[in-house]
């Protein structure tokens, strides 16, 4: 893998749905990525928003799916998301930084919560974790005392972000009232990162089946978990039509056989979930490395052009330099800068088109 150091300034938000994600990205790039207001989740798929200059520097916004979507499971957030950092691995297209947003709001860090936060941090490794932004997000304006004690256990507490903080991540806050400048603000403090792989692309890079990986454990652990106690609720109900039996009791046999029909279909749901994570053989799977493998040669063709403009660019402007800037020189220039940005601009287009990305 070698590093594109003249590629433009990448930044992953992950976090769980509902957290602000899109909304960011919109307040600093002046995309328009659909925003939701409630827990159901406007994101399914790995977005790229539109670029914009900061500080003279192209940078890249990628939004990510939460792990907690309504709609999409678990384990299809996570082959998403490890699809996409496998083809930037793949083509030396690193995250400078990567911003978990986290709710000031939230009372209290749930189990679910804390599951997701141990997948991302598998996600990451101990590379990455040194480009990761934990970043507070619906602060009140001034900040309340309950949100500032809140802050401090977030980052004192081995349950929630203190493990990551001594790793090298630090916390920051997006105040939305601010407006843009918040937004950039944090952008900021990741720009001049040196990009670095994730765990999760490296490995599933090297081969390694999504359900080996560490993340993939972890999220087949957790699932185990809940498989148990489905399990222990389907025996408990089945207890309990037993006794509703021998009572003669009708109706309390037909709300308890509803419960159990619900209970046997979210532990088939899980089932289905575990069976995906660990059977790397499925049709979409197929489908998706052959739209990697061809999207790879096209790319090599379209990094061999680009290092071809670069080396003209570079000559151009030595050439400009000892003619003093002609006009002619400085509008050759021109155009080649301008086709540089465009066959960068097709490198992204091309990852999207790969696993179902879109731009917005």
């Amino acid at each position: 893998m070698t590093v594109d150091p003249s590629g433009p300034v990448l930044i992953a938000l992950c976090g769980a749905t509902g957290t602000g994600k899109s909304t960011f990205i919109n307040d600093a790039s002046g995309s328009k990525l659909p925003v939701g207001h409630t827990q159901i989740s406007c994101t399914e798929q790995v977005i790229f928003a539109k670029e914009f200059m900061l500080d003279g520097r192209e940078i890249r916004l990628i939004d990510t799916p939460g792990f907690d979507d309504t709609n999409v499971s678990d384990t299809e957030i996570l082959e998403r998301i490890g699809t996409f950092l496998k083809l930037t691995h793949n083509e030396g297209q690193l995250l400078n930084g990567i911003i978990y947003m986290h709710r000031i709001t939230d009372n209290r860090v749930g189990g679910v919560s804390r599951r997701n936060f141990r997948v991302f941090r598998e996600l990451c490794g101990p590379k990455a974790l040194e480009n990761v932004l934990i970043t507070t997000n619906m602060w009140h304006d001034p900040p309340e005392e309950a949100e500032l004690a809140r802050e401090d256990e977030l980052k004192q507490s081995d349950l929630f972000f203190k493990p990551v903080l001594a790793k090298g991540a630090r916390m920051a806050r997006y105040i939305r009232s601010d407006g843009p400048e918040s937004a950039h603000k944090i952008i900021r403090l990741l720009m001049r990162n040196t990009p670095k792989p994730t765990y999760l692309g490296e490995a599933l890079a090297d081969g390694v089946p999504l359900g080996d990986t560490n993340p993939g454990k972890v999220l087949n652990e957790e699932m185990q978990k809940l498989l148990d106690k489905q399990k222990a609720e389907i025996e408990e109900l089945r207890r309990e039509m037993q006794d509703a039996i021998q009572r003669r009791d009708k109706e309390h046999q037909e709300e308890l056989a509803i419960e159990r029909k619900q209970a046997q279909e979210r532990l088939d749901a899980i089932n289905r979930q575990m069976q995906s994570l660990n059977d790397q053989l499925g049709g979409e799977r197929v489908a998706r490395e052959e739209q990697a493998k061809r999207f790879h040669e096209e790319n090599k063709r379209n990094r061999e052009e680009l290092a071809r403009l670069e080396q003209d660019l570079t000559a151009a402007r030595q050439e400009s330099e000892a003619n003093n800037k002609s006009a002619a020189m400085l509008e050759k220039i021109n155009q080649l800068e301008q086709e540089l940005r465009y066959r960068r601009r097709g490198f992204w287009g091309q990852i999207a088109d790969a696993f179902g990305g879109l731009f917005s």
